[in-house]
């Protein structure tokens, strides 16, 4: 459920937009609070936009757009930059990366994904922060006790930084959640089934508990740790009459 707070800001970037032809927009929103803000966008007829930093990103800015134009202004550039942390020898965690940021001084809504990609000997933490932030995150030269390089670097170098997540092909018995979910990241049905319980699955930016949930055409599932799924193509049927499905995968 919205909290009123949150509710009461957006209203205002709401009313900015329609009324005053201004675009506004939110911190790093995470996937609950994208789909009661998308909600709210819908019912007062306001255009709006998501932007992470790279497709699929979980975390995103939603920036509210005037009812003519504004399109010029969704250059992702201008809400959320990229920082790429590097050093050599034990791994870093996200709660080590977050942290060592959060330190900084940032509120966590300045901060979007943080996404780990190793590289020969050398390791790298891509971060996404709200543009403003990026020079005062690149200063940082320690997280924990190991040393790090930062720098800024385009969005385009980014971790997972890429127009579309990778293309595979299932089949699966029915169209249920848990069934689509088990076979995108190659889990038991009653593992995926777990992740659903547990809250850590949102259906098109909305938390879902319910693993018997028909899916469609087109229908996103995001998935905490894990990445992000979208039901791409729904085909034809097996000889043993299962479901052969086209799944654009992110972050598996």
């Amino acid at each position: 459920m919205i909290d009123n707070a949150f509710k009461a800001r957006l209203e205002d970037l709401i009313r900015r937009a329609n009324e005053r032809g201004v675009v506004a927009a939110t911190g790093f929103l995470d996937l609950a609070a994208q789909g009661e803000a998308i909600a709210l966008c819908r019912a007062k007829g306001c255009q709006y936009a998501l932007i992470g930093g790279y497709a699929g990103a979980e975390r995103c800015i939603l920036v509210c757009l005037p009812r003519e134009g504004g399109e010029e202004a969704l250059a992702a550039e201008k809400y959320v930059a990229c920082v790429c942390f590097s050093w050599k020898g034990p791994d870093l965690r996200h709660g080590d990366v977050l942290g060592a940021v959060l330190s900084a001084g940032l509120q966590r809504a300045c901060v979007g994904d943080i996404v780990f990609e190793p590289e020969g000997k050398e390791a790298h933490a891509f971060v996404y922060v709200t543009a403003q932030t990026a020079p005062l995150i690149a200063a940082i030269d320690r997280i924990g006790r190991l040393p790090v390089v930062g720098r800024i670097v385009d969005l385009a170098e980014g971790g997972s930084g890429r127009e579309s997540g990778e293309r595979v092909t299932v089949n699966v018995v029915s169209l249920r959640l848990d069934a689509v979910l088990g076979a995108a990241l190659h889990l038991a049905r009653g593992k995926a089934a777990a992740l659903i319980e547990a809250g850590d699955v949102s259906v098109n930016w909305k938390q879902t508990l319910d693993k018997g949930k028909a899916l469609g055409e087109g229908d996103t599932i995001s998935v905490r740790r894990f990445g992000r799924i979208q039901l791409a193509e729904i085909g034809g049927r097996s000889k043993k009459d299962r479901v052969f499905l086209t799944l654009e995968v992110w972050g598996r």
